[in-house]
Formats: structure tokens, C-alpha cells, sequence
């Protein structure tokens, strides 16, 4: 997923109309466009260097989009089929149970205020 899928990733968003126009603003658009593209980059480096850190700090990544905007919920569905796809160096349950524990840190300022 090298320098093109950047390069490409940075065409999309700066060729973006609305990403120009509201660019000016200080919004938690930033925040979350920021924690949801980490997240998506963490997940697709689960495909090929799996862990435990690298599962806590998916969880971790996306927990806080969803802190900044609910919308970030749609990275759900990413976020499974990363942890289905992955290699199989733990089980789903424990795969699971690692990117919960980074969700779970990622969501607890949320569930406390």
C-alpha cells in the first residue's frame, strides 16, 4: 500500500470541495477525519504485521473517531473484516477481545462524561 496509495489518498481529499471549503473551520471534522484514516491505516497493517499492540491501537484509533464524530460507527465493518483477514497467529476471540481492550480505552473518556 506504499507511496501511491498516499499520493492517491491526498489527490481524493485535496480535490475535495467540501474538504476545501470547510478546511478554514476548527471542527472535530479534523479530529475525526485524523483517528478514522489512522485507524483504516492500522487495520490494513494488520493484514500483514499482526499483534496484539498493532490490534489495541486499531481499536484504540477508530474508539476515538467515534469519540470525535458517531458517523465513525461506519468503520465497524472494516474494522471485522480486518480481524477475520488477518493472519490466523491468535484466535478470532483473542484477536477480538485485543481490539476491544484499545476500543475500550479509546471510548472510556465518552462513557465517563
Amino acid at each position: 500500500h506504499g507511496t501511491e496509495t498516499g499520493l492517491l489518498a491526498a489527490v481524493i481529499v485535496g480535490t475535495n470541495s467540501t474538504a476545501i471549503l470547510h478546511g478554514m473551520l476548527v471542527c472535530t471534522d479534523a479530529l475525526f477525519l485524523a483517528t478514522t484514516t489512522v485507524g483504516g491505516m492500522l487495520l490494513l497493517r494488520l493484514l500483514a504485521h499482526p499483534g496484539r499492540c498493532a490490534l489495541v491501537l486499531a481499536g484504540l484509533a477508530l474508539a476515538l473517531g467515534y469519540f470525535a464524530r458517531y458517523t465513525a460507527i461506519a468503520m465497524l465493518p472494516a474494522a471485522f473484516a480486518a480481524l477475520c483477514l488477518m493472519p490466523r497467529t491468535m484466535p478470532l476471540r483473542g484477536r477480538a477481545l485485543w481490539f476491544g481492550v484499545g476500543a475500550l480505552v479509546g471510548l472510556l473518556p465518552h462513557m465517563v462524561l
